[in-house]
């Protein structure tokens, strides 16, 4: 999910909601199996513009604005550049986070020697860790 104009819980969920009436039934809609269900999973680009506490307003179940267990449930993936990206991540209540930039050494979470601390921060954190490659990908022009 590509930042925009404004984005905040209330809109990101009204956005969801959208998506899903929209595509949810649609076979090309990705889905990950997570216990007995099948959810949608997102990736949120530039999730660190929004304070922590405000996402947890949706990724919480206790959130005002609560997505869990809810049609519009889905595994987030927020976007970890810096290290302290991960304890926000977490605070969040995100589900896991992903390093976008191909280039190792571009940011902290794409340079390869922190992939070890940062697999294993998630792994004690019951959240999900997706490290970004690009095969054949020089970031060199």
């Amino acid at each position: 999910v590509e930042p925009y104009t404004d984005r905040n819980p209330a809109n990101f969920r009204q956005h969801l909601a959208y998506v899903h009436r929209t595509y949810g039934n649609h076979s090309a809609f990705y889905k990950v199996r997570r216990g007995r269900r099948m959810l949608p999973l997102f990736y949120v680009y530039d999730s660190y513009q929004i304070q922590p506490s405000d996402w947890a307003r949706l990724f919480s179940r206790k959130g005002d604005l609560s997505v869990r267990d809810t049609e519009l449930d889905a595994v987030f993936i927020g976007l970890l550049v810096d290290l302290k990206h991960k304890t926000d991540i977490k605070k969040a209540m995100f589900d896991g986070y992903y390093t976008y930039f191909a280039s190792n050494g571009f940011s902290y979470g794409s340079s390869w020697k922190n992939w070890k601390s940062l697999a294993h921060f998630a792994v004690q954190n019951s959240l999900i860790f997706i490290p970004s490659v690009g095969p054949g990908y020089v970031d060199t022009r």
